[in-house]
């Protein structure tokens, strides 16, 4: 038979992602693992379409279902687990008694009332639905997380907790064979007797330079019987000496055997105080090996760049031709898809000439909260979820504005500091480019028209009419996702 309410809510998916249009801000992923969860508060049954979200393998039942080309198919049922953050950062995990499985839905589907009735919390698990946003209350009114509306179905989306599970399995797929780790690195490897053998130096000769007044009764300071073999300490002291001369003595000997320090000079003007273009003094480790440390130290800088600064000598030239290394978070954090067709030609962009003369601005929103910095007091609840970046078409250069929403007022606040911004360094803006949203409101646009700049908008749905700004955005979520995998696995 067919199951009419699972058919029904699996069309409501269905429907979802045929007439999902593009959102107002860009949601950038940092991770491998999260994906989206449709909360439907008219949903009969929550509806999963992967088999790993099962806690164990699901069993086949009689019922089938109808899916949204015709065809039927045999469900299957069983207890899934769907990790979220609340609004406040927190990780809960969602244990879903009776959720059915279903290959062809395109998305997961939670149903509020169907969770509350499987762990019998009918009063503290639901779902409220509002002009701007879905409040999801989970775990006997506890937790809650809210979800943004679908601008163009309406629909509250929640995005599952960040993970790097699928990263690691493609790190350990392409995992190089053991090799013995080298023995120098960047000092030299001793053993454990040359370092005991060290340390009683050091004491030794911390004893031998201590000031003979500060021993009541004693003249001369001698080591103790049981060293053996211990090196000399140093010259016999003179005891007709004046202290103060054994003193400044001392202090003159100690200075002449400090090792002089080397400025790092960052525009390589000064040779005399920089390290070796040729070799870097630091590190004994092959070029490739070499490259790649540059490579994770620069924030996985490209390599062309790296190479390019290696040829400038800023850092050691032997990097400029050797065997480019492979990165296996750059692999798969910029990894995109390829287009495999193209719409008409590309357009041109109007030229520009000054810095301010035009300045393109667009949003990204996390799904994952970022705490907002504080330096006393007690922590606060505010989270940053949002993100302005402005691009200048003429120096390219970016700045990012992070914000807690995508309201008007804050958006706003992100367009005066960029201006203070560039008005500390003598440039004036004179012209927007943006997509329609939040800046073809009345007040971005009022307050444009009163500081006497000119906007112009995008057509709807046509992101790709503010392509400097996106690829700004893409680039940084890029190197935000690279950074964070290499740093969690």
């Amino acid at each position: 038979m067919i199951f009419s309410a699972v058919t029904a809510d699996l069309a409501r998916v269905h429907a979802h992602c045929a007439h999902a249009g593009p959102p107002v801000a860009h949601r950038a992923v940092f991770d491998s693992d999260s994906y989206d969860i449709l909360v439907d508060g008219g949903a009969t049954a929550s509806i999963t379409n992967c088999l790993n979200d099962f806690v164990t393998p699901p069993t086949k039942t009689t019922i089938r279902i109808k899916g949204f080309n015709g065809t039927s198919s045999t469900a299957r049922i069983g207890t899934v687990k769907w990790p979220i953050l609340d609004d406040h950062g927190v990780r809960h995990v969602l244990h879903i008694p009776d959720t059915y499985y279903v290959a062809s839905c395109p998305m997961r589907l939670l149903s509020p009332q169907h969770y509350s009735q499987q762990i019998q919390d009918h009063r503290g698990t639901y779902s409220t639905n509002y002009g701007d946003q879905v409040l999801f209350v989970f775990h006997g009114g506890q937790f809650q997380a809210t979800l943004p509306l679908s601008p163009t179905t309406n629909v509250g989306i929640i995005r599952s907790a960040p993970g790097h599970r699928v990263f690691s399995c493609f790190v350990e797929a392409d995992k190089p064979p053991q090799e013995p780790p080298p023995s120098i690195f960047a000092c030299t490897v001793l053993s454990d007797v040359d370092a005991d053998n060290m340390e009683l130096q050091e004491e030794v000769e911390s004893v031998s330079t201590t000031d003979p007044d500060d021993f009541r009764g004693e003249n001369s300071v001698c080591p103790p019987s049981d060293l053996k073999g211990a090196p000399n300490v140093g010259p016999p002291v003179d005891h007709n000496r004046n202290p103060e001369s054994v003193k400044s003595d001392d202090i003159n000997s100690a200075e002449d055997n400090r090792p002089q320090t080397l400025p790092f000079d960052l525009d390589n003007n000064h040779e005399d105080t920089n390290l070796s273009h040729n070799e870097d003094a630091t590190s004994n480790l092959d070029a490739t090996s070499e490259l790649m440390r540059w490579h994770i130290r620069l924030g996985h800088l490209p390599f062309a760049n790296i190479r390019l600064m290696a040829e400038r000598k800023e850092i050691p030239s032997r990097l400029a031709n050797c065997r480019i290394p492979k990165c296996q978070s750059c692999l798969y954090g910029r990894a995109t898809k390829r287009p495999w067709r193209t719409k008409g030609q590309s357009g041109t962009i109007a030229p520009v000439t000054a810095p301010g003369q035009c300045v393109s601005v667009d949003q990204l929103e996390s799904p994952v909260a970022g705490f907002v910095g504080q330096n006393k007091g007690f922590f606060f609840r505010k989270r940053y979820k949002v993100a302005t970046v402005f691009v200048d078409h003429f120096s390219r250069l970016s700045y990012v504005y992070l914000q807690e929403s995508t309201k008007g007022v804050q958006t706003l606040a992100a367009k005066r500091s960029f201006e203070a911004y560039a008005s500390s360094h003598g440039v004036q803006i004179r012209h927007y480019h943006a997509d329609n949203g939040r800046f073809a409101e009345r007040l971005f646009l009022n307050h444009c028209e009163q500081s006497g700049q000119q906007v112009t908008l995008c057509g709807v749905s046509a992101h790709f009419q503010n392509g400097i700004a996106e690829r700004r955005i893409k680039d940084l979520t890029e190197r935000s996702r690279t950074s964070l995998l290499h740093a969690v696995h």
